[in-house]
């Protein structure tokens, strides 16, 4: 150990060379934004944020990284500031409500949200554990609900709140080994020397301490024909929904990195969707018009010939039916994409 070293350390603790970062990464559930964010998900330990319009599937896609969470047993902390989550819908996303019950809460004041951030982070039990907040745009300050606005201005109110509890806490996460995902919305700017254009509520200090920005955008529908059970009729369902994936900030790869995944309505993220579109992109499987193909080498061993479906509904739940051969094909749709 240098001279340096030894008189820093004695000055200012040992824990001044501590790592900032352990190389711990949570899964988002997505393989398509995982490999765009080229570390596999979201860093444990630093701060990132998941924007978009309205209907993207920001929160579906946090629910997703928190099962992945449970999955991997760690701690999670929900906040849940848009007070809409019910059980129905974590049991659709796999998620059973009980095992995140006492860590699912509804702060009524963005300040109450600080401190019981900054008490998950003080409680060695959490260690390498995650913190969703959902969102940044529902969280009033104290002084709203107290006095109210009444035609006041509180001009940048929620950017210093927010930029003085980021400065306390980021340090907080890193030496507690935490992970703190912001979902935040986007609206139409009101600043016309700007042009108009695209923002973001709650300032600028929450994109400039997140090592990570991923943005969220709708991109078209996924439809399905069946007979209604009313009219006798054939009619196109909406199953599920196309979101453009824009890693807008990335400080472990490349940013600006894009790509697009599938959303099943009250189901979550659909890789299926996401695999057979880069399968029939690489070679690994083929799409011709409406029907879908898998090679030989991906059919179970009693049968001969490809597996042709008709219909990517069809498709899917064939695959879901035969994890051992989705499996296999997913092993090779990762190895594809490892290579790229």
């Amino acid at each position: 150990m240098s001279k340096w070293r030894t008189a820093i350390e004695a000055e200012f603790g040992s824990e001044v060379y501590q790592s900032r970062f352990m190389g711990e990464v949570i899964s988002t559930g997505s393989f398509v934004l995982d490999y765009l964010l080229e570390i596999g998900g979201f860093p444990v330990g630093r701060l990132a944020e998941v924007f978009g319009e309205e209907g993207s599937g920001k929160t579906t896609t946090v629910l997703s990284c928190i099962l992945e969470c449970l999955k991997e047993g760690r701690a999670v902390l929900f906040e849940d500031f848009e007070a809409r989550l019910t059980d129905a819908v974590l049991i659709k996303m796999e998620i059973d409500p009980k095992k995140i019950a006492d860590y699912r809460v509804m702060p009524e004041t963005m300040e109450d949200g600080w401190k019981i951030i900054q008490r998950f982070c003080e409680r060695p039990e959490h260690k390498g554990g995650m913190i969703f907040v959902d969102s940044l745009a529902a969280m009033p300050a104290k002084v709203e609900l107290e006095e109210g606005i009444d035609g006041k201005e509180r001009v940048g109110l929620i950017a210093r709140i927010m930029s003085r509890n980021l400065r306390q806490t980021t340090q907080k996460l890193a030496k507690a080994n935490i992970g703190l995902v912001f979902v935040n919305q986007e609206r139409a700017s009101i600043d016309l020397k700007l042009g108009g254009g695209k923002t973001t509520p709650g300032g600028k200090a929450l994109r400039f301490y997140s090592s990570m920005r991923v943005q969220l955008n709708l991109k078209g529908r996924l439809t399905h024909e069946q007979i209604n059970d009313l009219t006798g009729q054939k009619e196109k369902i909406v199953t599920g929904v196309q979101v453009g994936l824009n890693v807008v900030k990335n400080s472990f790869g490349g940013s600006y990195r894009r790509g697009v995944m599938a959303i099943r309505m009250n189901g979550g993220i659909d890789n299926i969707y996401s695999a057979l579109k880069v399968g029939a992109f690489a070679g690994i499987c083929k799409q011709k018009g409406s029907y879908y193909i898998l090679p030989e080498e991906f059919a179970r061993k009693d049968d001969l010939g490809e597996v042709k479906k008709q219909g990517y509904e069809q498709m899917r739940s064939f695959l879901t039916s035969n994890p051992e051969i989705w499996n296999k094909y997913m092993e090779a749709i990762k190895a594809f994409l490892n290579k790229k």
